[in-house]
C-alpha cells in the first residue's frame, strides 16, 4: 500500500499536477465486486485487534513458528499469540518503532528500526538476545536462517550479519539511480547464497559468510522520457523454486533465473512492484492495476487472468494447496482457484483496508487489517 502511495506522489510531482488541477489528476475507480459460485468454505477461527497499525513501512509482517503467530503494528511493540485461538503469549516494548519484521528462524526474532537498530529476541519468551545500530536506513524486510540475518538499507548496501551474535560480517554496495520507489526487495538465503534484488533493476549473488559477490546482472534497462518511466526498482517479493530464482521488476519483465551461475533462462513483460509467489507450478504475478497474471514456472507459457481487481490495490497473493488468498482496501479476503483463477469465495475480514501480506500455513491463514484487526482462517 505505502509502495503504491509513492508510486502515485512521484507520478503527480513529476506530471506537474497539483491538487488544485483537478482536471489533470486522474484517479481510476476501483473494479465492483462480481459476483461468484462459492466453491469452497471458509471457517473463521478465532480474532482479536491488536491497535491501528503504523504503515510508515512496508515491511511489517506477519510470522510464526507453527505454534506462535509474531506480530509487530509498526510501533514499539511486538506480541506472541497461541496460533490455536488467538491468546497472547508474550509482549515486548522495544525503544523505537519497528519498520522490519518480526522474521523468525531458528527460535529467534528479527525486527529493525528505520534508523539502524536491529533486535534478535528469544521467540519463546521475547527476552532480549542482542541489539546493534547500523547507521543506516533499513528499508527491506529482514531475511534469517539459522546460519545467516541479512538487510538492506536506502543507500543500497546489502549487509550480512551474524544471527547467534548480531555481529556485523561483510557489506556489499549497489550504486542507486537518483528516484526510486522507497521500499525493498527482500533478500533470500539458500544455503551459503544471499540472493538480492536493487532499485536499480539488478539482482545480485553474494556468499552469505564473505558476501564476495557470485554474479550480478541487471533485470532491464531504464528507458522512456520521464524520471517516472525510467524506474526500474526490482519488486518486493522474489521466489526461489529449486534452483530457480523468479523476480520481476517496475516497467521491465518476470525473469527467471539460474542461481548457480547467474544465467536468465527466460523473461515476460510485465510491470509490478508486488513482486512473485508460486506453488511447484505456477507463478502468481499482481502487476501495477492489480490484474492478477499466471504463468507456467518451468516454460513461462501464459496461464490464466483475472482482471476484476483493477485498483482495489491487492495484497501479493498468498498461496493455499490448491488456492491463492488475497486482501485488498475495503477489507475483503478472496479467495481464487489456482487452476483456473475463478473466485472461490470471499469474505469480509476487516472494516479497513488489508495491506499487510496474508500470512499462509497450510490450509490455515491469517490477515491482519489496517485497523489492527487480526484473524486467523481454515479452508474446509
Amino acid at each position: 500500500m505505502l509502495k503504491k502511495v509513492y508510486i502515485l506522489a512521484i507520478g503527480l510531482i513529476l506530471s506537474g499536477c497539483f491538487m488544485f488541477e483537478e482536471d489533470e489528476v486522474v484517479i481510476n475507480p476501483p473494479d465492483l465486486l462480481v459476483d461468484f459460485i462459492e466453491t469452497r468454505e471458509i471457517t473463521e477461527l478465532w480474532q482479536t485487534n491488536i491497535g491501528r497499525l503504523n504503515l510508515s513501512s512496508d515491511n511489517i509482517t506477519l510470522s510464526s513458528n507453527g505454534t506462535l503467530l509474531f506480530v509487530s503494528t509498526g510501533n514499539s511493540e511486538i506480541l506472541a499469540l497461541d496460533i490455536e485461538n488467538g491468546n497472547e503469549v508474550w509482549s515486548q516494548q522495544l525503544d523505537f518503532n519497528i519498520v522490519s519484521g518480526p522474521e523468525y528462524a531458528a527460535g529467534r526474532l528479527f525486527v529493525s528500526s528505520a534508523e539502524g537498530s536491529i533486535v534478535s529476541l528469544n521467540a519463546e519468551n521475547g527476552l532480549l538476545n542482542w541489539e546493534i545500530l547500523i547507521n543506516a536506513e533499513v528499508s527491506t524486510p529482514l531475511t534469517a536462517t539459522n546460519q545467516g540475518l541479512v538487510v538492506g538499507t536506502s543507500e543500497g548496501t546489502i549487509i550480512g550479519i551474524n544471527p547467534n551474535t548480531g555481529v556485523v560480517l561483510w557489506e556489499n554496495q549497489q550504486e542507486m539511480p537518483v528516484l526510486t520507489v522507497r521500499g525493498g526487495t527482500k533478500p533470500i538465503i539458500s544455503g551459503g547464497t544471499v540472493l538480492a534484488g536493487f532499485d536499480n533493476g539488478r539482482v545480485a549473488a553474494y556468499n552469505l559468510f564473505t558476501g564476495d559477490t557470485l554474479w550480478e546482472i541487471p533485470l532491464s534497462l531504464a528507458s522512456g522520457t520521464s524520471q517516472l518511466e525510467r524506474l526500474i526498482d526490482v519488486a518486493d517479493r522474489m521466489v526461489l523454486r529449486g534452483n530457480i530464482l523468479y523476480c520481476i521488476n517496475l516497467h521491465g519483465y518476470l525473469t527467471a533465473i539460474e542461481i548457480n551461475n547467474g544465467t536468465p533462462l527466460w523473461n515476460r513483460e510485465i510491470s509490478s512492484h508486488a513482486g512473485v509467489s508460486a506453488n511447484d507450478t505456477r507463478l502468481i504475478v499482481l502487476d501495477e492495476i492489480g490484474d492478477i497474471y499466471t504463468y507456467q514456472a518451468q516454460s513461462s507459457s501464459p496461464d490464466w487472468t483475472n482482471d476484476s481487481f483493477s485498483y482495489r490495490d491487492l495484497t501479493l497473493p498468498a498461496i493455499l494447496p490448491g488456492y491463492v488468498v488475497t486482501g485488498d482496501f475495503e477489507g475483503y479476503v478472496h479467495l481464487i482457484d489456482i487452476t483456473n483463477g475463478e473466485v472461490a469465495n470471499r469474505i469480509r475480514s476487516a472494516r479497513s483496508p488489508i495491506s499487510i501480506p496474508i500470512l499462509a500455513l497450510g490450509d490455515n491463514f491469517f490477515v491482519l487489517s489496517d485497523a489492527g484487526n487480526l484473524a486467523s482462517y481454515t479452508l474446509n
